[in-house]
């Protein structure tokens, strides 16, 4: 929010993976609970404001919400068979070059693959700005929420 309000951008990672060590930093669920209760409270009392222009929290609005509620720019889905490596030649160059641009032109954009899956070395083949999404094992998924 901090970022936001400074006219930061915040960037989406759909690849990053976290790891929580549920109440590590407290004395057990029973206080973490009610330490969290308590942050929650004071952080919705103090970006009530901001907090209207997101998605409320549920697994059914992750991909509308990775893009900034304020976004002015168009939702972009790049779809291909491969993930538009600049190495691989052919249509894959100028398919770089063109989901490259889009979110210098302030669109969020989202690259997929049809036929082969996602694989880490995806990621350098694109900016950070470029959400990856695995359209061959998930297709369903890239259809009806995309």
């Amino acid at each position: 929010m901090k970022f936001w309000q400074r006219g930061l951008s915040v960037i989406y990672e759909s690849l990053a993976l976290i790891i929580h060590y549920e109440s590590a930093s407290s004395d057990g669920n029973d206080n973490a609970t009610a330490v969290m209760a308590a942050h929650q409270e004071k952080f919705r009392s103090k970006r009530s404001v901001a907090l209207k222009r997101h998605y409320t929290p549920s697994f059914a609005n992750v991909c509308g919400a990775c893009v900034a509620a304020n976004s002015p720019g168009l939702r972009i889905v790049y779809i291909d068979d491969h993930i538009p490596h600049r190495a691989m030649g052919a249509g894959f160059l100028r398919g770089n070059v063109v989901v490259t641009a889009l979110p210098k032109m302030g669109h969020h954009v989202t690259g997929s693959s049809s036929t082969y899956p996602v694989v880490d070395d995806n990621r350098a083949a694109l900016p950070l700005e470029v959400e990856m999404f695995d359209g061959c094992r998930f297709r369903q998924k890239l259809v009806d929420e995309y």
